[in-house]
């Protein structure tokens, strides 16, 4: 390691170690929100702050076939804890779930190569939410 006259590292070695700590920071914030089923895919979460409900389980699967169809359909499962409401959305569209606190919907994707994103929001009584995000690779 190069140092300076001072005994210090040098400029340059203080800046990589720098963005070496930044991104290590990244990488486990960005692990760091997997709440899922075995076998899900990965998910992320967030929320609106200090929601006292909580998603138990996002159950999507990683990857789904589609041989020569439009569409295909998969079954997302879900848990959630403390919910007054709450809601699944699939690229943007919002899917009914007749109970906040768990069940399983089926959902239609299209068959395209672009991957999908599967969103459970849990809603406490005051309106403040946690959510989950799981993402489905289709394959053909």
């Amino acid at each position: 390691m190069r140092r300076s006259a001072g005994g210090r590292p040098g400029a340059r070695v203080l800046a990589v170690r720098v963005i070496a700590v930044v991104s290590l920071v990244v990488l486990i914030a960005a692990c760091g929100g997997d709440r899922s089923d075995s076998g899900a895919g990965g998910g992320a979460t967030s929320g609106s702050g200090g929601s006292s409900a909580r998603v138990v389980r996002l159950g999507v699967p990683k990857t789904t076939t589609c041989d020569s169809v439009t569409f295909t359909t998969v079954t997302v499962r879900y848990a959630t804890r403390g919910a007054a409401r709450a809601e699944l959305r699939v690229n943007g569209r919002p899917y009914p779930l007749d109970d906040p606190s768990e069940g399983s919907v089926r959902v239609d994707v299209r068959c395209d190569p672009l991957p999908h994103d599967f969103v459970l929001f849990a809603f406490d009584e005051d309106g403040e939410y946690t959510s989950i995000k799981k993402l489905l690779e289709v394959k053909s």
